[in-house]
């Protein structure tokens, strides 16, 4: 309870500051895990709604992340001397961590209110309940050992917590710790208007798979059998992994794929992290994004319920480069981005789909609407409102 106790005395004694003072806040957002999309988006709009924002990131997060339209409330800063970061966090209303984990230990003594947001709830908020005793649980019990000999962070250093989607936080409403801890809804996709792609008549039919290449964050192995039994007849595929392999599990996947052979089918895959601009190029000339996410997944030995306690971040892609996906119906999305979605239960299902699309017979869903739904306007006022409750609580 001390810790909770604390927690509010830090709120109220810098709100009341806040509404006394009447100034316009600032917000100091930190990237310390490779979510840049979540930094990139969080700091568009929030500097969209005329909010100072200082954004911080490592040299590493900032060569992946595209390039950021300037903004006279938006300040970018290196993570390269903690002490002067902790300097500008100091001077915020607000922090936000773009993950919740060990590496943002050195700044839990900030003085202003600090929100995580955090990408596996299970994980900090129900381990022993959600334990992977089935998925691979001689690793699971390796990193549960692990675990034991770092510091743990407890929920009590944070202020609040932030879900990526709608869906997650009517998840967490429904479990025993919503009502011990204060979680906030700002979804991490956002759309951006872009320079689309004219595909020429001889240009093969392109699906990108976006995401690192590993077994445990999508289904490669239905993209294999699916590239194995589909028929073409006289349409040309080409199929691309957008994303750096993880480990020997995703160097595997990568091999298989190129393995195979068959006529008027291309697939192509990478080794490394693409450059950003290269990134964009290839997910701005799909014809359509195939995201063949699990219902679960594993984060250091708790299992994960995609779409309810961890938000792929497909869903960024398909939404922020205004690109039509497939997805399996397991994956649970917002009402509004359903539209742009086309669905499968099982490989049968995929295979008949892909044919589809490739001879023309399914059409491509429209994806015109979600500038009205989640471009930047509708997101301020998304944010706005949700920002108010923030402050309110």
């Amino acid at each position: 309870m001390s810790g909770n106790n604390n927690r509010k005395e830090r709120i109220d004694y810098s709100w009341s500051i806040f509404r006394k003072m009447k100034k316009k806040i600032k917000i100091g957002i930190l990237e310390t895990a490779l979510h840049v999309e979540v930094l990139r988006n969080y700091a568009l709009i929030f500097s969209a709604m005329e909010i100072q924002v200082h954004a911080i990131l490592t040299p590493q997060a900032n060569a992946l992340m595209e390039s950021v339209p300037d903004h006279p409330k938006l300040v970018w800063h290196l993570l390269t001397k903690p002490v002067a970061i902790k300097v500008i966090l100091n001077k915020c209303d607000l922090v936000i961590f773009t993950t919740f984990d060990q590496k943002v230990k050195p700044y839990l003594k900030i003085q202003p209110p600090k929100y995580a947001v955090v990408h596996a709830f299970h994980r900090y908020f129900a381990p022993w309940r959600h334990f992977d005793f089935y998925i691979r649980p001689f690793r699971s019990i390796i990193n549960l050992i692990r675990s034991l000999f770092s510091t743990v962070l407890s929920p009590d250093c944070m202020d609040g917590f932030i879900a990526g989607a709608p869906t997650v936080l009517a998840y967490l409403e429904e479990q025993s710790y919503f009502q011990k801890n204060l979680f906030y809804d700002f979804p991490f996709y956002l759309y951006e208007p872009r320079t689309s792609y004219q595909r020429l008549k001889k240009d093969p039919f392109k699906i990108v798979v976006p995401g690192s290449v590993h077994p445990g964050s999508r289904d490669y192995e239905i993209i294999y059998h699916m590239i194995n039994a589909i028929n073409l007849f006289d349409q040309q595929l080409e199929i691309i992994l957008v994303g750096k392999p993880s480990g020997k599990a995703g160097m595997k996947i990568v091999t298989k794929m190129k393995a195979v052979k068959k006529h008027n089918l291309k697939i192509r895959c990478f080794t490394n992290y693409l450059p950003a601009e290269k990134y964009k190029q290839l997910i701005t000339q799909a014809d359509i994004l195939l995201c063949p996410i699990p219902p679960t997944t594993v984060s250091g030995f708790t299992v994960e319920k995609n779409s309810y306690s961890h938000v792929s971040g497909n869903i960024n892609d398909f939404v922020n480069y205004d690109k039509a996906i497939i997805l399996p119906i397991s994956y649970q999305l917002e009402s509004g981005l359903e539209p742009a979605v086309l669905r499968y239960q099982e490989l049968p299902d995929l295979i008949s789909l892909i044919e589809n699309l490739t001879s023309g017979v399914q059409s491509i869903p429209d994806t015109s609407f979600l500038v009205d739904l989640f471009g930047i306007k509708a997101r301020k006022n998304h944010f706005q409102k949700e920002l108010d409750r923030l402050l309110a609580s």
